[in-house]
């Protein structure tokens, strides 16, 4: 049975593996962690955060130990469900209930912190990882850098991006984006581009967030030829470009008078499909309208 719960969970079957859990419980006087651990898992990957919260809850009614994984699905279940509060909660009674803890559990707790904006928080979590000695992941650091760059502290973001090459944790794709992000935010723009350029020496691959982030940066600052630059480099990486980024990208064209490659990039936009908005039209137009008073 436990197999078969194990395959619902990797399935993203979680109805079934919670009718499968239930039949498992009925008549046992104890309940094999295993497939406890992978129903909660179930539920978790689908953000049913309630389903794994009764389950936990259930479990100790009858007297059950929750193990580290049960209580770390159901942390990410209510993370990903917007109950981050709730995930804080699960993780202050693991010591009162003596669960251990481990790096994965912290981490949770720490993309708790993100989703709810509590960046001080997740820098104290972090603090105290290092503190228990427990190692630092990618996970971790990365849900704490997002955790600043949301709230606007971009020094700080830097100061956590630095420190995982300090303790060697490799820094993915989230991680260089958050960086990224947070410097576009802080207005700085050089900054920004040397975590993009970290990012490709790190041979990490860039994505659709990347690009428009490091853009938008440039052009907050007039940088315009350095934002179509990376623009272009966008289809060289066969990244994508999305509605925002093309926006970006023409207004970068019309503030530089660069009309005629605004124009371009609109009728770009239609041949690949993107939607444009109404501050794609307002660009474009602006764009032509400078670009025919100065034929005039």
């Amino acid at each position: 049975i436990n197999s078969a719960i194990s395959a619902c969970e990797k399935g993203s079957r979680w109805e079934k593996a919670l009718q499968l859990f239930r039949q498992v419980v009925q008549g046992k006087a104890v309940v094999d962690s295993i497939a406890l651990n992978a129903t909660i898992s179930a539920c978790a990957q689908v953000g049913e955060w309630t389903k794994a919260l009764e389950l936990l809850i259930e479990m100790s009614q009858r007297s059950e130990q929750s193990d580290t994984i049960a209580c770390s699905a159901a942390m990410s279940a209510s993370e990903k469900g917007g109950e981050w509060e709730l995930a804080l909660q699960i993780f202050g009674s693991m010591s009162q209930d003596k669960v251990q803890s481990d790096a994965i559990t912290w981490g949770a707790a720490i993309s708790a912190c993100e989703k709810g904006g509590e960046w001080e928080k997740a820098l104290k979590l972090l603090r105290s990882m290092v503190q228990g000695k427990l190692e630092l992941n990618t996970i971790a650091c990365s849900a704490a850098i997002s955790a600043c760059e949301k709230c606007g502290e971009w020094e700080q973001a830097l100061l956590l991006f630095s420190t995982m090459t300090q303790n060697k944790v490799q820094p993915d794709t989230v991680t260089f984006n958050a960086a990224i992000s947070a410097c576009e935010k802080g207005g700085e723009w050089e900054r920004a581009l040397q975590v993009f350029d970290a990012m490709s020496q790190s041979k990490v691959e860039s994505n659709m967030i990347t690009f428009s982030a490091a853009i938008s940066a440039c052009v907050q600052h007039g940088e315009w030829e350095t934002a179509m630059q990376l623009f272009e480099t966008m289809a060289w990486n066969k990244v994508k470009p999305h509605t925002i980024t093309f926006n970006t990208a023409i207004t970068a064209c019309e503030n530089s008078g660069e009309w005629e490659k605004a124009l371009h990039l609109f009728d770009m936009m239609a041949q690949s499909g993107v939607e444009p908005n109404t501050i794609t039209f307002s660009a474009a137009i602006n764009a032509y309208e400078k670009g025919s008073k100065r034929e005039q």
